[in-house]
């Protein structure tokens, strides 16, 4: 997958790639339980769902530590991706419903991520 992010100008690090892989597998294993998305082929995930989130680092806003919180986080678009890129941000998630919002505590003790509230 790092030649998708190569194609859409990013670069990225090892670390953020692993952590993109390791959220791929996450969500693709969850889907199966809890149908977040309809996308579920590798690229076409990576491209409507990551590198689509990441469209918002084009407003400039995302320099430094930021707070950021996004809400109705649903399968985690956009915060977790924006997390993965600018690790500095300090991002919340917000979900009201209780199965989306249990989808975050799991891999967030594997990769510091964000803060979860339901």
């Amino acid at each position: 997958m790092k030649t998708i992010f190569k194609e859409l100008n990013l670069t990225l690090t090892e670390t953020q790639l692993n952590q993109f892989e390791t959220y791929y597998n996450y969500l693709k294993e969850e889907n199966k339980k809890y149908n977040l998305t309809a996308i579920e082929d590798q690229k076409q995930v990576y491209i409507k769902h990551f590198f689509d989130s990441l469209t918002l680092l084009e407003t400039g806003l995302f320099k430094g530590s930021v707070k950021v919180c996004d809400i109705g986080s649903g399968a985690g678009f956009p915060g977790v991706p924006l997390k993965i890129i600018k690790p500095g941000i300090k991002l919340t998630l917000v979900e009201s419903h209780t199965k989306k919002n249990s989808l975050f505590k799991e891999p967030f003790k594997q990769v510091e991520y964000c803060r979860c509230q339901g």
